[in-house]
């Protein structure tokens, strides 16, 4: 093959070769051979069978030898965009004999073929913030300007190194030199390396070593805030994280209201009977009809119950503090004083007859 020929001066690898061989055969035009191929890095990986990672270390480095020119990735809207123009360079384009005359760079018309990812992010990729401005000036490096609750520096191979990257050392196989350079690279981008790997933590947890750093340099490159979605991401967590416990408190409530009334039975105002079994509550209206929750739907009937009840304690509490009036005793009525007046006049009278006779 004409590529494996003509290029041998440039001491090209084997998949170097062949990722090359790959844009000829399948994006090359052969009336215009230097007009833009837009080919995605995915199916150039799927087709050769090689990591997205290979592939990208492969193109930089025929972009480095000067055989094919990159556009700068560019944005739509919010989704970061996983797809770029290549094209052969005028010197490669000779050497392979593809045209005797091309257009200049200058002449070519630069026209994006459109994609279905232009209309809809890109699947397993998270929803980035939109660009700054490119005369914004650059943010601060994160050894001079630390986030609020920055975690703190740690020895790793007797180096400092911020906490939340040293797992890519210690755990992912990327050489201490080379997390280095990467930060070194994300602060003259105007980044720092700690909020890039937040937002992209998942895809580098399943990378290691070499992959790993020209995943994250591949980053780097973009123009993205990942500040922004890094306090995004953030944002979310702790939101997340005050619904798990809201939740859990509602959950804890509703086993200890659950267990103290379990067997209360309360009556409204307007007659309607609440009661607490097993597992649920039970409504029984005036009317003869019924109705029953869960006792973990039925929150806001058990807080109902436990107040009626403590309503009921209360009453009665209050109705024994009241003093008790003291019992007088009844006043005979005229009738029966009556009767008792003469029945005491006819001892009386009897006392009287019997000292009479005595006498």
């Amino acid at each position: 093959m004409r590529v494996y020929e003509a290029l041998h001066e440039y001491a090209l690898t084997q998949t170097q070769r062949q990722i090359l061989a790959c844009l000829v055969r399948n994006g090359v035009k052969q009336q215009d051979p230097a007009d833009w191929i837009f080919m995605k890095k995915v199916t150039i990986a799927q087709r050769l069978r090689l990591s997205e990672a290979t592939v990208y270390r492969c193109l930089a480095a025929l972009e480095r030898v000067g055989l094919i020119e990159r556009e700068e990735q560019r944005q739509t809207g919010y989704t970061l965009k996983v797809l770029g123009r290549i094209r052969l360079s005028g010197q490669a384009i000779r050497n392979l004999g593809l045209a005797s005359v091309h257009p200049s760079r200058e002449m070519v018309t630069i026209e994006r073929i459109p994609d279905v990812l232009d209309r809809v992010p890109a699947l397993g990729l998270p929803t980035l913030a939109p660009v700054r401005d490119v005369n914004s000036p650059p943010q601060q490096s994160s050894s001079k300007k630390q986030s609020p609750g920055a975690s703190p520096f740690i020895r790793v191979q007797g180096k400092a190194v911020p906490s939340e990257l040293a797992w890519l050392v210690t755990q992912n196989n990327l050489s201490l030199s080379g997390l280095f350079h990467l930060m070194k690279r994300a602060k003259l981008a105007g980044h720092r390396l700690s909020d890039v790997v937040q937002v992209v933590q998942d895809a580098l947890s399943k990378l290691s070593g070499r992959e790993l750093f020209a995943y994250l340099a591949a980053l780097l490159a973009k123009r993205t805030d990942f500040a922004f979605v890094a306090r995004q991401r953030t944002e979310e967590v702790l939101i997340a994280r005050e619904a798990a416990q809201n939740e859990a408190a509602r959950l804890s409530r509703v086993a200890e209201l659950a267990t103290a009334l379990r067997g209360v039975s309360v009556v409204r105002d307007d007659g309607t009977a609440l009661s607490v079994d097993e597992v649920s509550v039970l409504v029984i209206r005036r009317d003869g009809t019924s109705s029953s929750a869960t006792h973990q739907r039925a929150l806001d009937s058990l807080e109902e119950i436990a107040r009626l009840v403590g309503e009921a304690a209360e009453r009665d509490a209050r109705r024994s503090a009241e003093p008790q009036p003291q019992m007088s005793e009844p006043r005979p009525s005229p009738r029966v004083f009556s009767g008792g007046l003469d029945t005491a006049r006819a001892i009386l009278g009897m006392r009287t007859r019997r000292s009479a006779a005595t006498g």
